[in-house]
């Protein structure tokens, strides 16, 4: 018997960052196609939640009371998918054990979903240990990040299940055109990042995306997040090449990939439509999970470490050369059609792992409904 159960997302939502806004529009579409009569609730702003789509949802502000709020009110809390730890915040941690106890003393669901945690917290004694409380709260955690079983032995915890991550289940769709650009997409990740840093990191770009336009590649840099636009317009505008800004519709960012033929990117899940695509690409890793990505398509050699504060991601100040980085272009220039085969020979497994995630969920939500 279905019932109006009260169902709160929560999420990086409407901050205008694609594989959050995207991993958004396909919760709210699958849990709708499941439960129709749900209700459900979103938190942030509303006029920019209102730009991704026609969302039947009730929208509050972000606020850590309203949070609480959900706690108290909703049969099914769902956080995630994504990163939700992605650098080392205990007091985050605390706030969420503790919503988790509410949900879990009022008989209800607390949700971990599809979702992935920084270097930072699971390497810090303090911040594990208060992460495997929260785990012991949680009704239902699917895990992204195949690589935390270097810090947690997963076996002691029976509710946490390794999937793969949303966006693999998606429909991308990808037209029959030309691939005849050579794209980048940088990421603006820190609001540390010292000044001089960002020159150097600026400045190496440019000389590289200067040697591929010697390949004869035509160039374009693309967007993944509004917090990106500055920085690749910057490089798009020196080198006099086109620059796609984000545009808050996450399909239309997708299809921007339509006509690349290789990548060079640093947001996760920039890697991930490419790969989604079909298209040979390198990453600039901020984060483990990008280095986790190549790693689980057997090409972690065209994953490049980068890190630019020891607070946060991968806890390292390391910036990238251009060096390192056309050392990755000629092997994916001259090793295209085996990276492709590659890529189309696991694709399948990821997308199997992404459906897991709903199975899993709705098998939770179901037994709500009894």
């Amino acid at each position: 018997m279905h019932y109006n159960m009260i169902i709160t997302l929560w999420g990086w939502y409407g901050k205008g960052n694609y594989g959050d806004d995207y991993m958004l529009l396909i919760n709210y579409k699958r849990i709708k196609k499941v439960f129709p009569d749900a209700k459900i609730r979103l938190y942030g702003n509303k006029e920019e939640l209102r730009r991704l789509g026609d969302f039947d949802v009730d929208i509050y502000k972000r606020t850590v009371l309203n949070l609480i709020n959900a706690a108290l009110v909703s049969d099914v809390f769902i956080w995630g998918g994504g990163s939700g730890f992605p650098h080392k915040n205990n007091l985050k941690i605390v706030l969420a054990c503790f919503l988790a106890g509410l949900l879990k003393i009022r008989k209800k669901k607390f949700i971990m979903f599809g979702f992935g945690v920084g270097e930072t917290i699971l390497t810090n004694n303090i911040s594990k240990y208060l992460f495997k409380c929260l785990i012991r709260r949680t009704t239902l955690f699917t895990c992204r990040q195949q690589s935390i079983h270097k810090y947690i032995n997963i076996l002691k915890y029976p509710n946490i299940h390794m999937v793969s991550d949303l966006v693999f289940s998606s429909n991308i769709l990808i037209e029959k055109t030309e691939k005849k650009y050579f794209a980048f997409s940088l990421a603006n990740v820190s609001k540390k990042m010292p000044v001089q840093f960002k020159i150097d990191f600026i400045n190496q770009i440019k000389n590289t995306v200067i040697q591929v336009k010697t390949l004869g590649y035509p160039i374009k840099f693309i967007s993944f997040s509004k917090d990106d636009d500055q920085l690749n317009k910057i490089i798009a505008d020196e080198i006099e090449c086109e620059c796609v800004p984000y545009t808050y519709a996450p399909l239309q960012t997708a299809a921007s990939l339509n006509d690349v033929r290789f990548l060079i990117a640093m947001r996760f899940h920039a890697n991930l439509t490419a790969f989604k695509m079909g298209i040979p690409n390198c990453s600039i890793s901020y984060s483990e999970k990008c280095s986790d990505l190549f790693k689980q398509f057997e090409l972690d050699n065209l994953s490049i470490r980068f890190g630019c504060s020891v607070q946060e991601y991968t806890g390292i100040v390391k910036n990238v050369t251009s060096e390192e980085i056309i050392k990755r272009i000629n092997f994916i220039i001259n090793n295209e059609q085996e990276i492709q085969l590659k890529i189309k020979n696991l694709l399948s497994h990821f997308n199997e792992m992404s459906e897991k995630n709903y199975e899993l969920l709705f098998n939770c939500l179901k037994g709500e409904n009894k």
